[in-house]
């Protein structure tokens, strides 16, 4: 089996389609009481942020850029994306119950408000530094571990203060892990193919049964609990895919999500939160597909232009 943008877009396919069942329930919960497990799904967060450390690592291990080369390619690969974005959900204004203020100034623009934006940025950051500065990559991945260690260390401590800050140090304390397990599953690549394909059935039941100890209320850490879960989630989804592609399974419909992803997460968030379709006295049913429906056109449309974008910006990335 190849690992490659198949591989990556099918995993950000099923990431994807675990935080929209996520927050159509958490944001509809009434309505969608019978959403089995919906209330754990955000573990796609962590898929992302794992395909992000795979997919870098990949990139750079074949083209070695430089820091300013690496921030000048994620900048116009991510923010057109996400820039169009942001205006979009200004113009779904008159669909949606709460208005969104026109993003005139650069954060909103930018994303940034997004904790998730603002979470990868920072591991593009330490990527780079990071691989540009250290050659040896044993000596590579016991530095990102050490950022890693201290970040959920931090993290850790905020989350269990009431304060303003706890309730972003909850969501931050998800990610700390999943990146660098991307790294390491990308450098050694071939080693974990071999013990994944003559594992297979051994990682998924060890997964189920540690996901299950997590979610117990008496687990030893309870503000750690998404940590391990979001770790937990890694192994299992790619045993999962390791399978579909076994089974020769039709992949094509995740790979498409998996390809609208960003705009997907973008524009999902408000649409599912304050669409008229989910609060009216439209039936659920048909205001989620109304809804859904909207999102992945949008979400098209935005992939088309910055597909157009990206034209011009091979003309800066030579």
């Amino acid at each position: 089996m190849k690992l490659d943008h198949t591989f990556s877009n099918t995993i950000k396919g099923i990431a994807m389609l675990l935080i929209i069942y996520h927050h159509t329930y958490i944001y509809n919960a009434k309505e969608f009481w019978f959403f089995i497990g919906a209330g754990w799904c955000f573990l796609g967060v962590s898929l992302f942020f794992f395909i992000s450390g795979f997919g870098l690592t990949k990139s750079y291990l074949k083209k070695k850029y430089t820091i300013f080369q690496f921030i000048r390619r994620r900048f116009l690969r991510l923010w057109p994306a996400i820039i169009l974005c942001m205006i979009l959900r200004w113009l779904l204004s008159p669909i949606l119950i709460r208005r969104f203020p026109f993003p005139t100034d650069l954060i909103h623009l930018f994303g940034f408000q997004e904790w998730f934006i603002i979470a990868i940025s920072f591991w593009y950051i330490s990527f780079i530094l990071i691989f540009r500065f250290i050659n040896n990559n044993q000596d590579r991945i016991l530095a990102l571990f050490f950022i890693s260690s201290i970040l959920l260390c931090f993290l850790g401590i905020f989350a269990n203060k009431n304060n303003i800050f706890s309730q972003k140090a909850r969501l931050w304390i998800r990610f700390p892990f999943s990146f660098v397990l991307g790294i390491l599953f990308a450098i050694y690549e071939k080693e974990f193919c071999k013990i994944i394909n003559r594992k297979k059935i051994i990682v998924l039941i060890f997964s189920f049964f540690i996901l299950y100890l997590a979610t117990k209320p008496y687990f030893i850490f309870p503000f750690f609990t998404y940590f391990f879960l979001d770790i937990v989630s890694i192994p299992l989804i790619v045993v999962i895919v390791f399978f579909l592609y076994e089974l020769d399974l039709n992949t094509k419909i995740l790979q498409f999500i998996g390809e609208h992803s960003l705009p997907l997460y973008l524009i999902q968030v408000p649409i599912l939160k304050y669409c008229i379709f989910l609060h009216s006295n439209i039936n659920p049913k048909i205001g989620l597909i109304l809804s859904l429906g909207i999102i992945f056109i949008l979400s098209w449309i935005v992939n088309i232009l910055n597909k157009k974008m990206m034209n011009f910006e091979k003309v800066f990335i030579r």
